[in-house]
């Protein structure tokens, strides 16, 4: 099963994603406004930064989520 989720840079959005991430195995899609994929990345990381360190961060980004 995917799971979409919007909000994820959002404060309780980045609450969910850091849940989904370490607790589910299913893709996960996150809709995120950004130009490119490089500013979507680094939307990403300035919101899940409290949840997760760099390297787990990365790691968990390149696992089943776009």
């Amino acid at each position: 099963m995917a799971i979409f989720v919007t909000g994820s840079t959002g404060y309780l959005g980045s609450y969910l994603v850091a849940g989904l991430l370490t607790g589910h195995q299913d893709s996960l899609n996150l809709l995120v406004r950004a130009k490119s994929d490089h500013e979507a990345r680094e939307r990403l990381w300035q919101s899940l930064q409290l949840h997760f360190e760099f390297p787990e961060f990365i790691e968990r980004l390149n696992s089943p989520s776009r």
